[in-house]
């Protein structure tokens, strides 16, 4: 919805004159190119903070670690800490899988608590490495190795009490800063009394969709490639864009959020982006978007084409037009977004629901606050201004921004 424009007095004998904001998250303007900006989502939120703030939660899987050696494949107790006991919610019952190596099988069964940091258990429960049943000799792990917690098996019939110690969501306040983006034009009395033709019936229409587009490729650069910088007495301040948090955040390599890795782009590199966000997300609430500078999408077609065709060692098939590519892991198309602003040596794989972009407010500031040709002048100026800022929920599990690539039909 729109936001009432506000009069703040002369202020250099300007005057705020029109609220354009329903302009900026109307459809694209026709003509206008086609970025990754138009599919995301955005909302006139109508407040003007320095930075804006909203709370997450860290949907991220409940871990555990040893603080002695678990290199002994029959050992039957195991020592942590009664803080990690207490926040993970660990009681008999609880099942304890490696997750710092996916590659262990074994499943370990709490069945006591002995000592408040002491844990009575039961190795490979179930058989997954020996068979036949387990419960005896299980796998050697590496110190400091992380033991993802599974439910926790109860004995029909029983019950929780308020004794016991259960998990929680780790809600954490997370913000980002506002930025403001300008863009003038210039109206003339001799261009108002000429007919234009087509979708633009004079020339100040024209002048706005002409500025409305401008705006649009602003703001697409702006969520993608701003730094955020706080807002201080030597800096304008800028709201940080998707490839800050990919690249600057902490923990954005190790987590595959930002992948250096120089590679020929493939099937495969982009199936392995998938992988990366799924094992790190979960399959569910996931709307993937794939998006290429403009060297991508020429080179995804010859992909796309030997991927339906199951040619996928040597994409041999070419000259086939595809605006998406579909994932091995769920079947789900991918689509494929160009956007001309993104490093031609890169792409952005990006969860389309973690993001949203927040309007907090749009405004016309006019220059030259008098009737169009008053004191023979033939012009009226403007200046347009838009506030917004970025939200972006949980980043490490909902992008990957791999650069260093090579692009090639050969």
């Amino acid at each position: 919805m729109a936001h009432q424009a506000l009069y703040t007095g002369t202020m250099l004998a300007s005057t705020w004159k029109q609220d354009f904001s329903p302009l900026v998250l109307a459809p694209p303007v026709p003509g206008g190119e086609l970025t990754f900006w138009q599919i995301l989502d955005k909302a006139a939120d109508g407040f003007e903070p320095t930075k804006f703030e909203w709370v997450e939660e860290e949907l991220v899987p409940i871990t555990i670690s040893m603080t002695t050696n678990v290199d002994n494949t029959t050992a039957t107790t195991l020592t942590t800490t009664a803080a990690q006991i207490s926040k993970c919610g660990i009681r008999p019952g609880t099942m304890l899988v490696n997750y710092t190596q996916p590659t262990k099988k074994e499943v370990i069964l709490v069945t006591a608590n002995a000592s408040g940091t002491t844990l009575t258990v039961v190795r490979d429960y179930g058989g997954f490495v020996s068979g036949s049943g387990g419960g005896t000799t299980g796998e050697a792990h590496t110190s400091g190795d992380f033991f993802r917690v599974l439910p926790t098996h109860e004995f029909e019939g029983s019950s929780v009490t308020k004794t016991e110690t259960f998990p929680w969501r780790d809600r954490a306040l997370a913000f980002n800063y506002y930025s403001l983006v300008a863009e003038h034009t210039i109206v003339s009395g001799s261009d108002l009394v000429r007919e234009y033709r087509g979708s633009t019936p004079d020339n100040y229409a024209y002048q706005v969709k002409g500025v409305v587009q401008a705006m649009e490729r602003k703001f697409a650069d702006l969520v993608l490639r701003a730094p955020q910088v706080a807002r201080g007495a030597a800096a304008r301040g800028s709201m940080g864009g998707l490839l800050w948090y990919a690249t600057q955040t902490t923990g954005a390599v190790a987590a595959g959020a930002y992948d250096t890795t120089a590679k020929t782009f493939s099937y495969e590199v982009f199936d392995d982006a998938c992988l990366g966000l799924y094992n790190r997300n979960g399959l569910e609430d996931m709307d993937l978007v794939l998006c290429v500078p403009p060297a991508g999408a020429q080179v995804i077609p010859y992909i796309h084409e030997s991927a339906m065709r199951m040619e996928y060692a040597t994409e041999s098939v070419r000259g086939y037009f595809a605006n998406s590519l579909m994932t091995t892991i769920t079947g789900a198309r991918v689509p494929v977004v160009i956007a001309a602003n993104l490093p031609s040596d890169s792409f952005l794989l990006l969860n389309r629901r973690a993001v949203r972009i927040h309007f907090l407010r749009g405004r016309a500031l006019i220059v030259y606050n008098k009737p169009l040709g008053e004191g023979m002048d033939d012009y009226v100026a403007q200046r347009w201004l838009s506030e917004l800022t970025m939200e972006f929920q949980r980043p490490l599990d909902n992008v990957v921004y791999h650069t260093s690539l090579t692009y090639s039909r050969s």
